[in-house]
């Protein structure tokens, strides 16, 4: 968990890693973290909180996506929604679970149609 300034230049050129993924923690901002794997693939994220106290991590995006600026600025969001009980992942866990159209056509309208004809 090595804690360093992330800069255009780190994040550009990032340490090989042989096996796994190391974590490599901003010094400017509290949680935000670039994931940089053996596969050489690097990802940005933000760790926070949850109001139960769980540590959690939101995906903000891939080195190749996002700059570096940009992925500051979404985990300064992060952070102050965070801080006002805002929970991104909650969040997202509760969009995976609601139906998707897909879903709907199955399981709602193909029988609604079978029973019409």
């Amino acid at each position: 968990m090595p804690k360093i300034l992330l800069t255009a230049g780190f994040v550009g050129d990032p340490p090989v890693v042989k096996k796994g993924r190391v974590d490599y923690f901003d010094t400017e901002i509290p949680g935000f973290m670039l994931e940089v794997r053996s596969s050489g693939r690097c990802t940005y994220y933000q760790r926070y909180r949850d109001r139960h106290g769980r540590i959690r991590q939101v995906r903000i995006g891939p080195v190749d996506a996002v700059c570096l600026e940009d992925a500051r600025a979404a985990a300064r969001e992060i952070r102050s929604q965070t801080a006002m009980g805002y929970d991104p992942a909650a969040m997202m866990d509760k969009r995976r679970q609601e139906m998707s159209f897909g879903d709907f056509v199955e399981d709602k309208y193909i029988p609604h149609i079978l029973i019409r004809s």
